[in-house]
């Protein structure tokens, strides 16, 4: 071949391989990054879901009520708290500045007798009674708190809370069409000693609970 035509030929060759290098758009520590994450494996989901997840936080000052059978749970009232903490180190405070909150016996209301009635009356909401010794109850101002109660200083409460609340009252048909009557749960307020977080030290003092006294029937407009 004359050498005219075989540098023609090498030219050629030259500007075809700057031509195709010139129009690749990936460059070449691209394609190793593409193909290091082409030989990742995929990530295990369980794994994924192991990391993102946290175990839920039980925050110490705010009660966490053991739900069972056996708890007698109120609406108002928890007699098992999981968290419920050491009262030793309050101790000397409970028995010289809060003696007079606590007592053994099981109180007796004194107006039992006026509630019961004659066994002509009848009541238009069926509630129950029961007397607790609750570790964390609901304020005044709808927020938990720990009470005081172990085997050494113990605050005894009487409830009476409505079975079928905010339900039609007994013998509904009797009255007005223009009214629906519902039981509705009474409360009055009794302060009780309370345990406080406050900076991560216990304290003890006094807050009002809610305590669920009857269950009335009311009278709604329609």
């Amino acid at each position: 071949m004359p050498p005219m035509w075989y540098q023609l030929i090498k030219i050629l060759v030259l500007l075809f391989a700057l031509f195709t290098t010139g129009t690749n758009p990936t460059t070449v520590p691209e394609q190793q990054d593409q193909a290091q994450r082409t030989r990742q494996p995929p990530e295990n989901p369980v794994m994924h879901h192991m990391k993102t997840t946290t175990p839920p936080v039980i925050k110490r000052d705010i009660p966490q009520c053991v739900e069972d059978q056996a708890n007698h749970k109120s609406k108002s009232f928890c007699t098992q708290v999981e968290n419920y903490p050491d009262l030793s180190l309050i101790k000397g405070k409970l028995s010289q500045n809060f003696s007079n909150f606590f007592s053994d016996p099981e109180p007796v209301p004194v107006d039992i007798s006026s509630r019961l009635g004659p066994n002509d009356e009848v009541f238009l909401c069926r509630s129950r009674r029961r007397y607790l010794y609750p570790k964390s109850g609901l304020k005044s101002d709808n927020t938990w708190q720990f009470i005081v109660n172990n085997d050494e200083f113990k605050q005894g409460i009487l409830i009476e809370e409505c079975e079928n609340e905010e339900m039609p009252c007994d013998y509904s048909l009797s009255f007005p069409q223009r009214y629906k009557p519902i039981c509705k749960q009474h409360y009055v307020l009794r302060m009780l000693a309370s345990i406080r977080n406050t900076s991560g030290e216990l304290d003890v003092g006094q807050e009002s609970f809610k305590i669920p006294s009857c269950c009335k029937c009311v009278l709604k407009v329609l």
